[in-house]
């Protein structure tokens, strides 16, 4: 249903919900479900990192990418839209000795949410840590990436296939 507005130069269309809810205009900051950026991505093979160096992983099979908006070849994503997303990193690091696993999540170069397995892992110096974040995304130049970190060991690695995992969405447009 469109209506002319008698006082603006400007018409606006106005969506009506079926039952109870919040009437929408064609100018509303509301994202359409179908609208929503989100992407997964996973690692096709081991990856070789470094002891005591957090690493970038190199996840280079993707799951799903609603605006493509993952890079694979950076292993970074940079929100299309500007607001608030969940985002969620698994890595699984192994090395053949014990010690701290980190998964860290990094936004535009630093630090900003991370989850260690702490020290004495188990299953031959296998970890999965896992951090899950909210942050804030400016929708133009913001990016996310994960890292790993091992410190004590030797081949160290981040374990490819679905073992590791990167995933995001946005809850809530700015």
């Amino acid at each position: 249903l469109t209506i002319a507005s008698p006082n603006t130069s400007t018409d606006r269309t106005l969506t009506l919900p079926d039952e109870t809810g919040t009437v929408l205009t064609s100018a509303s900051p509301v994202i359409s479900q179908k609208g929503v950026p989100a992407f997964s991505v996973t690692k096709a093979a081991n990856q070789a990192i470094g002891l005591t160096t957090y690493s970038t992983c190199a996840f280079d099979t993707v799951g799903f990418d609603t605006h493509s908006a993952w890079n694979v070849g950076s292993s970074r994503y940079t929100p299309p839209i500007a607001g608030y997303y969940q985002f969620n990193l698994a890595l699984t690091l192994a090395s053949s000795n014990t010690g701290e696993t980190i998964s860290t999540i990094y936004r535009n170069g630093l630090e900003v949410g991370w989850a260690s397995s702490g020290y004495g892992t188990t299953n031959s110096g296998r970890a999965t840590p896992t951090v899950s974040i909210v942050l804030y995304m400016n929708g133009t130049t913001d990016y996310v990436e994960g890292k790993g970190y091992i410190l004590s060991g030797t081949s160290p690695i981040i374990t490819g296939g679905t073992r590791s995992i990167f995933s995001g969405i946005l809850v809530a447009a700015a």
